[in-house]
């Protein structure tokens, strides 16, 4: 096993190695051609690709992002690596404590991009994060303590290849329309699904198509899978009802995946 100092040392090496290999490839592109510029490459924002770039890389190989934890706690952790500081604060964190019940603790991250969660101990579990137009999940265990540290990245700089939800999911988080918070209603709520084949204007729009589903709604963050029988690639609207009034609505489409992610705005 490598001591401490022959650790830094290997560091070093790596690094050296590094701008080594950037500097022959340098010349090697120099002979053909320059490629377009890739901001994900610029690692020190300077607008321009070089070996500067490459030094920054090797002077941090081997290092992490340390994540925070509590005794006795889940700790979610947001990032977005296209901002500087990464930490996300007030994206809005929920986990899917029982896909039975469709129960879900929630909570929305401090400045340190933080959300605490007291779950239960060696449980299989799967937390999503919203912030802005940026989404995304991460599946985890916790410990005998009920302890996990978890994180969930949003955004770039692996915009490709970063999941965004799980197949089949389709999520709808209810948003008082007047401040903007989580809307909870003591009453019953219930929910239509339409498969669009025209849209008309007004509120609530002027939907045609097939009605597709109707549920009740759990509470402000509610999740469904594909037994709604829903269609990839489709435009659906979406109803929410207080007794036989309607007070939100939204239009979205599902993905390739058939997945969605949609915001309800209701007018209490």
């Amino acid at each position: 096993m490598l001591r401490l100092g022959e650790k830094r040392m290997l560091r070093k090496f790596v690094a050296l190695g590094l701008v080594s290999l950037f500097v022959v490839m340098s010349f090697v592109v120099a002979e053909d051609s320059i490629g377009s510029y890739n901001r994900v490459a610029d690692v020190n924002k300077d607008g321009l690709i070089d070996v500067l770039d490459l030094v920054e890389v090797g002077q941090a190989y081997g290092s992490n992002y340390t994540l925070a934890t509590i005794p006795n706690k889940t700790v979610i952790t947001v990032l977005s690596f296209a901002r500087n500081p990464p930490e996300v604060e007030g994206a809005l964190v929920a986990v899917g404590v029982s896909h039975t019940d469709r129960t879900l603790a929630w909570s929305y991250t401090n400045s340190s991009g933080v959300a605490v969660f007291d779950l239960g101990p060696n449980a299989s579990q799967r937390a999503y994060a919203w912030s802005g137009s940026a989404y995304n999940y991460a599946d985890f265990y916790t410990n005998s303590q009920g302890e996990a540290s978890v994180l969930i990245v949003l955004g770039e700089p692996t915009v490709t290849t970063i999941r965004r939800l799980p197949s089949g999911l389709v999520f709808y988080t209810l948003i008082n329309g007047q401040n903007g918070s989580l809307y909870w209603s003591d009453n019953p709520l219930f929910m239509d699904i339409w498969k669009l084949s025209a849209v008309g204007s007004g509120f609530p729009p002027s939907w045609s198509g097939d009605e597709k589903v109707a549920v009740n709604c759990h509470g402000p963050i509610n999740y469904a899978y594909s037994e709604w029988g829903l269609e990839p690639n489709t435009s659906y609207g979406m109803a929410i009802y207080a007794t036989y009034s309607v007070i939100g609505s939204a239009l979205f489409q599902t993905d390739a995946d058939n997945s969605a992610n949609v915001i309800v705005y209701v007018v209490p």
